[in-house]
């Protein structure tokens, strides 16, 4: 029908809106439009009666309506010259276009006939073997692959209970090795916080300690400094001519300024060995 009457559909409103629209909105609505005919015809195909009838006429017509409206709205734009012709020409021959609606139509009859007579249910066959087997007269050997069957499946079912006693086991024995991962990763976090506060301890000892260090040597050193001031106002140490201190003073000096005897290694600057024999400072 849409092939004979081609030129109605082609200057309908609906292909007169199409035209009104860009090219690639009016090839996605018709898509769009197509597939949503092609979902209801699907989910209406599998109901019985008419209503499958008609889904399957919306699953196979609804691609080919929208084939035919993208169709419709280039071959208007081609009238109008907006748009070169897809086979080089504006329309086809009479002959090919009827003769194109006749092969639709044959189609169309042949496919809608099968669905028709497809409908019913198809009696089936029933084997001699399969009618003997439910009126109950089962060989011997089949009883025998029977009670095996049985046996194997008792079997199955042992085994399969000594896998679930496993299973269970292995569930106990997981959720105890998490406990204990779990314990294990608690006493880790607590021995790094005391390994972090020794660290932190240890290390605030070795800043006291360098302290104390820094005091004591500032201490030892204010001390030289102080020994040596005191060296020097006693003037400059002990004269190396005598063994025990003698002032060197730069004067003389008297032996109620040393303290006890002394042995002149040297020479007597200070005159302190009155009897010349070494000792100095005697009595």
């Amino acid at each position: 029908m849409l092939i004979l009457g081609w030129g109605w559909f082609r200057a309908s409103a609906a292909v007169a809106w199409l035209v009104a629209q860009r090219r690639s909105q009016a090839v996605a609505l018709c898509a769009g439009a197509g597939f949503v005919i092609l979902l209801v015809g699907a989910a209406l195909s599998g109901v019985d009666g008419v209503i499958g009838v008609l889904g399957v006429l919306l699953f196979v017509l609804g691609p080919l309506f929208a084939v035919a409206f993208v169709l419709a709205r280039h071959s208007a734009q081609v009238q109008a010259g907006r748009e070169r012709a897809l086979l080089g020409r504006e329309r086809l021959p009479a002959p090919f276009i009827r003769t194109l609606a006749a092969l639709s139509g044959v189609l169309c009859l042949i496919f809608f006939a099968g669905v028709l007579l497809s409908d019913g249910p198809q009696p089936t066959g029933v084997s001699a073997a399969l009618e003997r087997t439910a009126s109950g007269a089962v060989a011997p050997l089949a009883k025998r692959e029977l009670a095996k069957a049985e046996a194997e499946a008792d079997a199955l079912t042992h085994r399969a209970e000594g896998l679930t006693i496993q299973r269970g086991a292995a569930r106990v024995a997981l959720r105890r090795a998490r406990d204990g991962l779990s314990s294990a990763q608690n006493q880790l976090i607590a021995a790094e916080g005391d390994a972090h506060r020794f660290a932190r301890r240890i290390e605030v000892s070795e800043r006291r300690e360098a302290r104390r260090l820094e005091r004591e040597e500032e201490r030892a050193l204010i001390a030289a400094e102080e020994e040596e001031f005191e060296e020097e106002e006693l003037g400059g140490g002990c004269d190396p001519n005598y063994t025990g201190c003698v002032p060197d003073t730069g004067y003389d000096v008297d032996c109620d300024e040393v303290s006890g005897p002394v042995e002149v290694i040297g020479t007597d600057v200070d005159g302190l060995d009155a009897d010349g024999d070494g000792i100095g400072c005697e009595s």
